[in-house]
């Protein structure tokens, strides 16, 4: 991407792998050229993960599927209609949003006249082309993901797949650790202790001398052995 603009690919299904490598990533990138917006996009991912995916027992959940209604990306997408019913309220809200987003009647996803929300246009363009400061052009975005998510709340939700797995929990708790520390952010160390010690009391078993990991648990079902990855990202 470039310092300005970031497109985000239109791709639907989260998956747990996914996201803890981002958050791993955008930390490190905050480490390495401390631009705020790589940490304000952690930060976001790891809220998503908290929220979304997040079992009671403090480990995560496998994924969340790309349908819901019979739809790919139902959820996730806007038409324009909807887009601006959702925001007519906030004048300046929806006119930044829109522009930011590049949400047209056309749309962007595959001919549908619906759009991926990405960012188009920086906020610090939209605030030298409207001579609006940008801290104002910024909390006008702010309240307008607000409403939207508010908005797509009431959407049905896709299926998620509530498996607890070995190897992609181990690369959340390496990030999450790695963010914790990198943010000074001690909630995202705690989820990350919470989420290793639930996969090495219910995955780890150790007998004949050796210790192997079980590949993953749902309910009180447990599968296993598990393979390479459960043992080298849990390692790691």
């Amino acid at each position: 991407y470039s310092t300005d603009e970031r497109w985000l690919v239109p791709h639907f299904e989260k998956m747990l792998y996914d996201n803890a490598l981002l958050l791993r990533l955008y930390a490190d990138a905050w480490r390495a050229y401390g631009d705020t917006r790589d940490r304000d996009t952690a930060l976001r991912i790891a809220d998503y993960l908290a929220r979304d995916m997040t079992d009671t027992s403090g480990a995560l959940h496998a994924s969340e599927d790309a349908d819901s209604e019979g739809e790919e990306g139902a959820f996730y997408v806007w038409t324009k209609e909807a887009f601006v019913r959702a925001l007519h309220a906030d004048p300046d809200a929806l006119a930044v949003a829109e522009r930011h987003h590049g949400v047209t009647a056309e749309g962007n996803f595959e001919g549908s006249g619906r759009t991926v929300l990405s960012a188009v246009v920086a906020t610090q363009t939209i605030a030298a082309e409207s001579g609006a400061p940008l801290e104002v052009v910024d909390a006008a975005l702010s309240r307008a993901h607000a409403r939207l998510a508010a908005v797509r709340a009431g959407r049905p939700r896709p299926f998620r797949d509530t498996k607890i797995l070995a190897s992609w929990n181990a690369l959340f708790v390496g990030a999450a650790a790695v963010a914790g520390g990198a943010f000074g952010d001690a909630t995202l160390v705690e989820r990350a202790r919470r989420a290793f010690d639930v996969v090495t009391k219910k995955l780890v078993v150790t007998g004949g001398g050796r210790t192997r990991v079980l590949r993953h648990v749902k309910g009180d079902e447990v599968r296993g052995p598990g393979f390479l990855d459960d043992h080298a990202y849990l390692a790691d």
